[in-house]
C-alpha cells in the first residue's frame, strides 16, 4: 500500500526502452517465461516482505543498484546459501543507504552506496511554469506539523499519505504514481516525514523539508544528510522557512549522474526527458481521502479507485454506522472527482 515503491518503479522506467513484463518484487522467484528468454531488469527497491522467495529466477539479468535490505529479514538472507551466493555472483550491490552497504560488506558481498534511483527523476521546467506552484504539500507529517507550516506559508496548503488502497490494481498503481509526481513536481515546497517523498523532490528540484525523528532508523543512513531536514520540534522553532523556502542541497549530484551511468551502461538506453512532459495533468476517476479506520491511531489513507471500488468504500462508511471507530473524531470522509468524471 505504498505508493513510493511505484514511484522508485517509474524512476527505473527511464532506463527501460521497452517494458516487456511486470514482475511482483516478492515474487521473483517464480518468474518463469513461457518464451525461456532471459530479462533485462533493474532491482532498486526495498527488499523483502517473502525472503522464502529470494533469491530472484535465473531468467531474471539482474542490476543490483539502490537496494535495500529490511533489518527484519537480514538474518533470513545470510542463513540462505542460494540468497548470498546469487549476490556475491551478481554483485557489486548498489545500496540505497550505508547501512544496507554494512550489512552485505560484513557478510562478504561486494556493495557500495549509490544512494537512491528516484534521484535521477527529472524536472520540467515548462510544466512548473504553467502551473503555478501556488500550494505546499505536506506528506504524512502530524497534524502540529502542518498546521504551523499553513500558518507561515501564507498559501494553500494540501496534506497527502503514501499510503493507498490495496484495491487498486498494480498498473493503476503506476498511473497513480505520476500523479503523486505531478503534485510533488509542482509544489511550491513539500514536507515530509518520507524519505521516498524526499529523494523524488530533489531530482524534481521542488525544495522539500524531510522531517526526521531524533534516532532514525537504518534506512535513512546516508540519504537524510542529502536534503534540507529537522527534527519535529526544531520545525516547530522555525528551522524552515516555509513560505522562503531554500534551495535543496547540491550535494546528491555525484551520486544521480553515477546512477544515471550506471544504468545506461546496463540497459545501454536512457529516455534524458523530464520525467513528466509539457502537456502532463492528472487523470484521476475518483478519489475517497480520509478513511479514519482508528488504524494506527487514525492513521490517514488515501483511496484512489473507479466506481467499483468507490463501491467498496461506501460499503466500509455504511459497515461504521453500525460498528464505529473507537475514537469518532477519528473518522472523516470525503469524495473528490476529477472534473472529467463528474456525470
Amino acid at each position: 500500500m505504498n505508493i513510493c515503491d511505484e514511484i522508485q518503479s517509474i524512476a527505473a522506467r527511464r532506463f527501460i526502452p521497452h517494458v516487456d513484463e511486470y514482475i511482483d518484487r516478492e515474487r521473483l522467484d517464480s518468474f518463469i517465461p513461457p518464451s525461456g528468454d532471459t530479462f533485462t531488469m533493474i532491482l532498486n527497491g526495498w527488499y523483502t516482505h517473502s525472503p522464502k522467495n529470494f533469491p530472484p529466477s535465473r531468467y531474471i539479468a539482474p542490476l543490483l543498484v539502490s537496494m535495500h535490505f529490511s533489518r527484519e529479514i537480514r538474518s533470513s538472507i545470510t542463513k540462505s546459501r542460494a540468497s548470498m551466493e546469487w549476490l556475491r555472483n551478481n554483485g557489486p550491490v548498489g545500496c540505497r543507504d550505508k547501512d544496507t552497504m554494512r550489512f552485505l560488506l560484513s557478510n562478504d558481498v561486494p556493495a557500495y552506496f549509490s544512494g537512491c534511483l528516484t534521484l535521477t527523476l527529472q524536472e520540467n521546467k515548462n510544466l512548473k511554469t504553467s502551473c503555478g506552484r501556488d500550494y505546499i504539500l505536506c506528506v504524512d507529517v502530524p497534524d502540529d506539523v502542518y498546521d504551523a507550516a499553513s500558518e507561515m506559508a501564507g498559501k494553500t496548503a494540501i496534506r497527502l499519505t503514501k499510503t493507498v488502497s490495496p484495491y487498486v490494481s498494480c498498473t493503476d498503481k503506476l498511473k497513480l504514481a505520476e500523479i503523486y509526481l505531478y503534485v510533488y513536481h509542482n509544489a511550491a515546497t513539500v514536507i515530509t516525514s518520507n524519505l521516498h517523498t524526499a529523494m523524488p523532490c530533489l531530482g524534481l528540484n521542488t525544495p522539500v523539508c524531510l522531517i526526521t525523528q531524533e534516532k532514525e532508523d537504518g534506512r535513512f543512513d546516508g540519504l537524510s544528510e542529502l536534503v534540507n531536514h529537522c527534527t519535529r520540534n526544531e520545525f516547530m522553532r522555525g528551522c524552515y522557512d516555509v513560505s522562503n523556502p531554500p534551495e535543496n542541497p547540491k550535494g546528491f549530484a555525484g551520486l544521480r549522474g553515477k546512477l544515471i551511468e550506471t544504468c545506461r551502461d546496463f540497459t545501454g538506453y536512457d529516455a534524458g526527458t523530464p520525467t513528466l512532459g509539457d502537456s502532463y495533468r492528472p487523470d484521476v476517476v475518483a478519489m475517497l481521502g480520509m478513511l479514519g479506520l482508528n488504524h494506527e491511531g487514525g492513521k490517514r489513507a488515501l483511496f484512489t479507485s473507479g466506481c467499483r471500488n468507490l463501491l467498496k468504500a461506501f460499503v466500509v462508511k455504511e459497515w461504521h454506522k453500525f460498528f464505529p471507530p473507537a475514537e469518532k473524531s477519528a473518522t472523516a470522509y470525503e469524495v473528490v472527482f476529477c472534473d472529467k468524471y463528474l456525470d
